[in-house]
């Protein structure tokens, strides 16, 4: 998976060796693996243009974690650290990138907050297919943002909850749920995204602003009714990591749908 570790020659690189012992890691391929990444990215999209379908195929970009924590990438001017498997912005902010020529402009740039779970409710919306399974309710485990890529609307929904397990043996969860501009985490911290991007500086309760003082009471209600969808076997596993419509950091996977 590009550009997962290891980080190894790619079939550019100037000592590609298909019989190099796959443990082999060495960082400074790591652009070697993006570079090879964006060709093939780029080779799928002139497939879709040769083979005429590229106007009405949605191509989605996106990546399930931050970057390896052995990486530092330079971004306005900071070297950041990669965040894999931790619970800051640069651990869960990730690219989305979509390609959809007959349908979203180009260079349109949304920042409207989606979650992973909205890209089935997404799909169904662009393929104009009802909720089989659930056609009483027609419920749907997250929401479709085909509005957004239209420009119907700004905003699809007003928070988002994570969780993660570090280890596999159900220790060490962590979870948070968030707004635009605040997260709020299960262990307390009430972070203020735009100001403390690496989260070192929680916000005191004894120093909320009166905008604070209502972003975080909102936020605190939403566990119950997330916990409230889930069974209760599941109430501790539940594992819906997020996402924005603008972002970085790479280890992607692609999806092409053609409609």
């Amino acid at each position: 998976t590009l550009p997962h570790y290891p980080f190894q020659p790619t079939p550019d690189s100037d000592d590609w060796d298909p019989t190099r012992d796959p443990y082999f890691n060495d960082t400074l391929y790591f652009k070697d693996m993006v570079s090879y990444l964006d060709k093939l990215v780029g080779e799928l999209i002139d497939l879709l243009i040769e083979e005429g379908i590229e106007e009405n195929t949605l191509l989605i970009f996106t990546s399930d974690n931050g970057t390896d924590h052995r990486i530092h990438s330079l971004q306005n001017g900071l070297s950041i650290a990669g965040a894999k498997g931790k619970m800051t912005q640069d651990a869960t902010h990730v690219p989305f990138l979509v390609r959809w020529p007959a349908v979203v402009y180009k260079n349109t740039q949304i920042n409207g907050l989606i979650d992973f779970s909205d890209i089935f409710a997404t799909l169904m919306d662009a393929a104009d297919i009802d909720n089989l399974n659930q056609l009483e309710k027609n419920q749907r485990d997250g929401y479709s943002f085909l509005p957004l890529l239209t420009g119907a609307k700004k905003e699809i929904r007003d928070h988002s909850f994570c969780w993660y397990m570090e280890r596999t043996d159900m220790t060490d969860i962590k979870s948070f749920i968030q707004n635009k501009d605040y997260k709020l985490h299960n262990d307390g911290r009430f972070i203020n995204k735009s100001a403390d991007r690496f989260e070192q500086e929680p916000i005191a309760v004894s120093t909320l602003l009166e905008e604070q003082k209502s972003s975080k009471p909102n936020l605190k209600p939403r566990w119950t009714t997330t916990w409230a969808y889930a069974p209760s076997e599941f109430r501790t596993t539940i594992a819906k990591p997020y996402n924005y419509l603008e972002c970085w950091n790479l280890k992607p996977m692609i999806l092409v749908c053609q409609m």
